[in-house]
């Protein structure tokens, strides 16, 4: 074993990132739960995996999306990471602009898998905020008719956003938050379909600021 193989340049830029005291710059209004973007730890990660010896390589196959982890001192030493992935079916963007969504949610977790990036249960911080909303807050939904009028609404604005103008995805996504509680059930479904795909766009966005 050398002094440096890969499983040990691994556990040093782990040990970097843990030691980082990142941010996450994404907080779910409606949920209370905030996650990282790429962009949160991406520049950390590239800079640190640079410093020891490491390249990362993401493919997209079938029904995957696999993360490859080369040493670069010794390229036949590698270690693979995989995460499934299924096709996004958003209204009001096109094929291409899901796929994005797609791609980046899937190299999201496989860094965050690989280098074991501490991550927000959100499943759990749903659950519980969801009980602790029912229990203390009393939110007044809007009757079924203005709850569709005000989904349409809100879809048109979609369609007519510049997807070119990251203010402006981010000012619709500030207005989802406030407009989800207040939809009905099966509006909402559909309400949070759409942001999540404009979501991806603009993590998309940000990511290439810095590329």
């Amino acid at each position: 074993m050398t002094e440096n193989n890969l499983f040990q340049k691994i556990n040093k830029v782990k040990n970097a990132i843990a030691k980082a005291n990142l941010k996450k710059s994404w907080k779910n209004g409606f949920a209370h739960f905030t996650y990282y973007e790429l962009g949160d730890f991406l520049p950390l990660l590239i800079e640190q995996c640079e410093k020891v010896g490491i390249f990362n390589h993401i493919t997209f196959e079938e029904n995957k999306a696999v993360l490859e982890i080369i040493d670069t001192d010794n390229p036949t030493q590698t270690l693979k990471y995989e995460v499934p992935t299924c096709e996004l079916e958003l209204k009001w963007c096109n094929k291409i602009q899901a796929l994005w969504g797609i791609q980046t949610y899937s190299r999201r977790y496989l860094y965050i898998t690989a280098y074991d990036i501490c991550e927000s249960d959100s499943f759990d911080a749903v659950v519980w905020d969801w009980d602790k909303n029912t229990e203390k807050v009393e939110v007044k939904k809007l009757t079924t008719e203005k709850s569709k009028e005000r989904l349409e609404n809100f879809k048109k604005e979609c369609e007519a956003l510049d997807l070119n103008n990251a203010e402006a995805i981010e000012r619709q996504l500030a207005q989802w938050r406030l407009l989800h509680p207040i939809l009905q059930e099966s509006d909402q479904k559909e309400l949070s379909e759409i942001c999540v795909g404009m979501k991806e766009i603009l993590d998309n966005k940000k990511q290439k600021q810095w590329q």
